[in-house]
């Protein structure tokens, strides 16, 4: 059975393993990216063929990498943040109480001056 998208590849030596253009440093998520900017740009800007676009988008649009278990996805995939998990803020504490540093020193002077 041959492969639907014969052009992407995953290798964890290239890219960290993120899905990509077989032979260039390109991931299928910046494919996805430029030619969401411009097709022509893409055409021209990058030297992809109309091919390897329409393998890139295929692959992406079909989630293809649930498939191929990548190392990482494309950094601009929403499948990378959900895999990372929500962003760890705890230590930030005028964020999780809700005050800014400035907010925060004003609140202060208040209780002072009581």
């Amino acid at each position: 059975m041959p492969l639907a998208h014969p052009a992407i590849v995953c290798t964890a030596s290239m890219l960290s393993g993120s899905p990509r253009i077989d032979g260039r440093r390109l991931a299928v998520g910046d494919v996805v990216s430029i030619v969401y900017d411009s097709l022509h740009h893409a055409l021209d800007g990058h030297k992809l063929t109309l091919d390897q676009i329409k393998q890139a988008l295929g692959y992406c649009a079909a989630l293809q990498c649930k498939n191929d278990n990548p190392l990482v996805f494309c950094h601009n995939c929403s499948l990378e943040s959900a895999r990372a998990g929500p962003l760890d803020i705890s230590e930030l504490e005028e964020i999780v109480s809700g005050d800014s540093p400035a907010f925060a020193e004003t609140r202060m002077e208040r209780k002072l001056d009581e």
